[in-house]
């Protein structure tokens, strides 16, 4: 297999040193593979089992929810904003009352120029007498990134709103990109005794 290699040419106004075009130049070539995605996560009203997750560039997450919202998942967390790059692989996976029904992860592929769209069925709660108290279970749905460690940059940082939803900043060392809260209804059965 032929090695690929990458050519970058920098104009610049006045002769620099070696080790600041270097810096500039890997600092461009970073830039523009980094891209900047919405994180969506809806679900239907009617039917909060299954889950809708979508990974788009982020200058169209507006549109996505409004077609979303059309298409009736209305509810959901608000969207997160994480760096990614071409061909990221994003496994989906449930902590806290709330799994797949084979408790296997399901995967996300990135790409910016087509939709990733992934519709998750089989959720369940893990235990149904656990949360008594509450009127649905509640989990927390993770994003993890497969194939590399995800590392904000540190202007990246500075976006985190520390009143949301746990962002990747807070779980880089478990290696989680993103988490979102997650409720699914408890349904009641009632026997009738005759």
């Amino acid at each position: 297999m032929a090695a690929l290699f990458r050519l970058l040419l920098l104009r610049t106004k006045e002769l620099l040193q070696g080790s600041e075009l270097v810096k500039i130049a890997q600092n461009l070539d970073q830039s523009l593979e980094d891209r900047l995605v919405s994180v969506l996560v809806r679900q239907n009203p009617s039917d909060l089992n299954n889950l809708y997750v979508e990974c788009c560039k982020r200058e169209v997450a507006s549109k996505r929810i409004q077609s979303l919202f059309e298409d009736q998942l209305t509810q959901g967390p608000t969207p997160n904003q994480v760096l990614f790059k071409e061909g990221d692989l994003v496994e989906v996976s449930f902590s806290g009352n709330i799994h797949f029904e084979d408790r296997t992860p399901r995967l996300l592929t990135y790409h910016s120029n087509l939709t990733s769209p992934r519709f998750l069925s089989g959720i369940k709660e893990v235990d149904g007498f656990a949360q008594n108290a509450l009127d649905n279970y509640r989990g927390t749905m993770r994003l993890r990134l497969i194939e590399r460690p995800y590392k904000p940059p540190n202007k990246f940082l500075a976006l985190a709103d520390p009143n949301r939803h746990r962002t990747s900043i807070a779980s880089t060392d478990t290696g989680f990109i993103c988490e979102f809260p997650i409720t699914l209804p408890k349904v009641f059965i009632f026997h009738l005794l005759l």
